[in-house]
C-alpha cells in the first residue's frame, strides 16, 4: 500500500485515483465528474496549523482511505505545503493501520522531516490516538519583547 502527500494545490502525481485536499485552494477539476472515469475529489477542511473540526468526521476519511488502500486505490492527500495537515493525516493513518505507536516520527522519517507542523497537531494525535508525541516542525513563537521605549 502506498498513499503519495504534498501540496493539493499542485499534486506531484497526476494519476491518483483519489485526492484528499485539506484547503480550501484544492480545486476540484472535470476528472472528478463521473463520466470521466474513477477519479474521485475529496475535500475535508481543516484549518492551516489546525485540527480536524470533527473527530467523527475525521475517523470516518480515515476508515474510508484506509479501505481504499487495502483495494490497491492511488490516493494523494494534501494541504498547502504538504506538511503540517498532510502529516498529521498521514500519522493517524499510520497507526490505524499498523498500530504503530511511533507513527509521528515515521511519518517523518518516511514521508517529510517537516510533518506535523503545530502544538495543536502534536496534542491532538497524542490524544486522539495514543500516538508518541513529536517536537512540531513551526513551534508557535513567543511574542517578542517590545523594545525599550516603544
Amino acid at each position: 500500500m502506498h498513499i503519495h502527500g504534498g501540496s493539493c494545490l499542485h499534486p506531484q502525481i497526476g494519476d491518483a485515483a483519489i485526492y484528499i485536499g485539506f484547503d480550501n485552494g484544492m480545486k476540484l477539476t472535470p476528472p472528478a465528474y463521473p463520466w470521466h472515469g474513477q477519479r474521485r475529489e475529496v475535500l475535508f477542511r481543516i484549518p492551516d496549523q489546525g485540527v480536524p473540526p470533527d473527530l467523527a468526521e475525521f475517523g470516518r476519511l480515515l476508515d474510508w482511505t484506509a479501505d481504499q488502500l487495502r483495494q490497491g486505490g492511488l490516493i494523494h492527500a494534501g494541504c498547502i505545503g504538504g506538511h503540517g495537515r498532510t502529516g498529521m493525516f498521514l500519522a493517524a493513518l499510520v497507526r490505524q493501520m499498523t498500530g504503530n505507536a511511533d507513527a509521528a516520527q515515521y511519518v517523518r522519517d518516511h514521508y517529510c522531516c517537516k510533518a506535523i507542523e503545530s502544538e495543536r497537531q502534536v496534542a491532538f494525535l497524542a490524544q486522539h490516538f495514543n500516538i508518541r508525541p513529536v517536537i512540531p516542525h513551526r513551534p508557535r513563537r513567543k511574542r517578542a519583547e517590545a523594545a525599550p521605549g516603544a
